[in-house]
């Protein structure tokens, strides 16, 4: 591991990043942050107030402010928004603040597990399904690109996956 020792989960909405990032944390004795409830505590707005009323490019610009803070944190597992791979810049940013572990979630189990959310903005529109097979498309080679570790999350047994993740990583 690098020697902030992070734990940085990256991948879709609705893949477990944040239900698996606590618990890991919690086995691990590691504190826990999620990118973006540090924005909408920042910015006292919820991402979707943030893309209606400021944009989605200011959110963007807010990921990459914090992807520029992570380095300073150690022994912290860090659950990141699904979009935060889409700049370069956090890519690199992200791989020299700790290791990087890609939940991955086929569209399907996404669907299933995010279908009723009202709090993703990129999924207010009727034709979700089509959306989220389009976005895992876009992203999954970027994901897989930046991962230390790949680990699938379609059965979401959280804690089939935290012991799964913690005998592969190296320390």
């Amino acid at each position: 591991m690098k020697k902030n020792q992070n734990i940085i989960l990256i991948g879709m909405m609705g893949s477990g990043k944040t239900t698996i990032g606590q618990s890991l944390a919690f086995q691990k004795s590691y504190q826990f942050m999620d990118t973006d409830r540090l924005i909408i505590k920042k910015e006292k707005l919820s991402i979707s107030e943030i893309f209606q009323s400021k944009s989605e490019q200011y959110f963007r610009n807010l990921e990459t402010d914090i992807c520029k803070s992570l380095s300073r944190y150690s022994r912290t597992v860090i659950s990141t928004g699904g979009g935060i791979i889409l700049r370069p810049e956090n890519g690199t940013l992200l791989k020299q603040s700790g290791f990087i572990i890609f939940l991955d979630a086929s569209a399907e189990s996404i669907l299933t597990r995010i279908k009723n959310d009202k709090n993703r903005p990129l999924l207010q529109k009727p034709n979700k399904k089509e959306i989220i097979h389009e976005l895992v498309q876009q992203r999954h080679s970027l994901y897989s690109n930046l991962a230390d570790l790949i680990v699938n999350t379609n059965q979401f047994n959280i804690k089939l996956i935290v012991d799964t993740i913690i005998k592969q990583l190296p320390i």
